[in-house]
């Protein structure tokens, strides 16, 4: 069951995702109540988000005190033309905030609004040539960082895997991220790519193959059938390899 706390809502929350890049949590005020809106960047649609649930909210005028009816009244009027649904334990408020749904708290309540605000790739995501696959998914990774994110995100639905979003290059300060499921991965391993990463000396890198000599220097990582290291272009693949090297 949730808490009627909002403090320990969150705070569980935070602790499941354990600081994953992917995971948002905004907080504010409902007349005086305090509240918040829990998402998982790239699942959600940010427009249908800011004009169908965070207007309506913030500019309602709701004169309720208690906030067991501020919460009835933004369901059943603030926000009763949206895809809804009431959840009173975590593992069902997990699996919806993992699919695409935004989380509504509020202060006082038991309750927590789950609201359909799915909405996935920025562009169309097509199967790379230089893989291609006989069954399955035919998505292959694309430019953005947070959009290769959500479709690892889509395929692994347990707050156990986490994304570590890191800075490389002095010149370029390229994003990269480092992903692995907290329950499985080598704390040893996972400690040495880190390093590896920070360490790297150059001034300038614009793509994956750039940090390949300096990852994969010392330790076998995923994806090589020839004990070394390769770039992957489709989600499923790394999703099938996570289950036995636990980081990438």
């Amino acid at each position: 069951m949730v808490s009627i706390h909002l403090d320990e809502n969150l705070k569980y929350f935070a602790d499941a995702f354990d600081g994953s890049l992917d995971y948002i949590c905004r907080e504010f005020h409902i007349s005086g109540t305090r509240a918040a809106i829990v998402t998982m960047e790239g699942l959600v649609n940010k427009q249908t988000l800011a004009q169908s649930v965070m207007n309506p909210i913030t500019h309602a005028a709701i004169l309720e005190q208690d906030p067991v009816k501020k919460f009835d009244y933004l369901k059943d009027f603030v926000l009763s033309t949206v895809d809804q649904q009431e959840v009173v334990d975590y593992k069902t408020a997990l699996n919806l905030l993992m699919s695409g749904f935004a989380l509504l708290l509020v202060d006082g309540c038991l309750r927590i609004l789950a609201i359909g605000v799915q909405g996935f790739s920025l562009r169309s995501i097509s199967e790379p040539k230089s893989e291609v696959v006989q069954r399955g998914s035919r998505e292959g990774f694309v430019e953005s960082l947070q959009v290769n994110v959500s479709m690892i995100r889509r395929r692994m639905k347990t707050p156990l895997l986490k994304f570590e979003r890191m800075t490389v290059g002095e010149e370029s300060n390229t994003a990269v991220c480092l992903c692995y499921l907290r329950n499985t991965v080598s704390q040893e391993i996972l400690s040495e790519v880190r390093n590896n990463i920070k360490s790297i000396p150059l001034k300038n890198v614009l793509a994956a193959g750039y940090l390949t000599p300096f990852i994969a220097k010392k330790r076998v990582l995923p994806f090589s059938a020839v004990w070394g290291f390769q770039n992957v272009r489709i989600p499923s693949v790394v999703k099938s390899a996570r289950g036995g090297w636990r980081s990438l």
